[in-house]
């Protein structure tokens, strides 16, 4: 099975062309505090939602901007503010379970939809939430698949 580096990923991503950032409110992810807040203009790398009214409940829509490249990138959610929190350095150590193949993914930092597919599908299993909302539980997972996803994803694995 091959997995692209999360860099590759990224820059495999749609791009998003013809936005007049002036034109609209902009709202960015901030990693500190798992949400987004006000901002000016986009300047810095990261995950932004882009509204026409200041006041809508609402994004119009959520793009990941390439602050080197002035580039725009679609994707899914979690997987925008996965770069969010990759290119912020904020991503937490998962954890895993030899005795049982389980891996548990902190709930704040979910993975792509690319990577968590790849648990899904080698699993036959949905991840689970713990009780206390901060993790997934991915389960029937090999040592294998982890070691190869979380080399792919930057990620550090206690447990491996």
């Amino acid at each position: 099975m091959l997995f692209r580096s999360i860099e590759e990923w990224q820059s495999s991503l749609p791009i998003v062309g013809g936005i007049v950032a002036s034109q609209f409110y902009w709202r960015q992810y901030q990693t500190e505090i798992q949400d987004f807040q006000a901002c000016g203009l986009p300047e810095n790398t990261g995950f932004y939602e882009m509204r026409r009214e200041v006041q809508q409940s609402y994004p119009d829509h959520s793009y990941f901007y390439e602050a080197n490249t002035q580039t725009w990138r679609k994707g899914d959610w979690y997987g925008l503010r996965f770069l969010a929190l990759y290119h912020g350095n904020s991503l937490k150590e998962c954890v895993y379970n030899v005795e049982q193949k389980q891996l548990m993914v902190p709930y704040n930092d979910r993975w792509p939809q690319l990577y968590e597919r790849a648990l899904v599908l080698a699993s036959g299993y949905l991840p689970q939430m713990s009780s206390d909302r901060l993790w997934l539980y991915y389960r029937n997972i090999t040592p294998e698949l982890v070691s190869r996803l979380t080399q792919k994803l930057t990620l550090t694995c206690k447990g491996l």
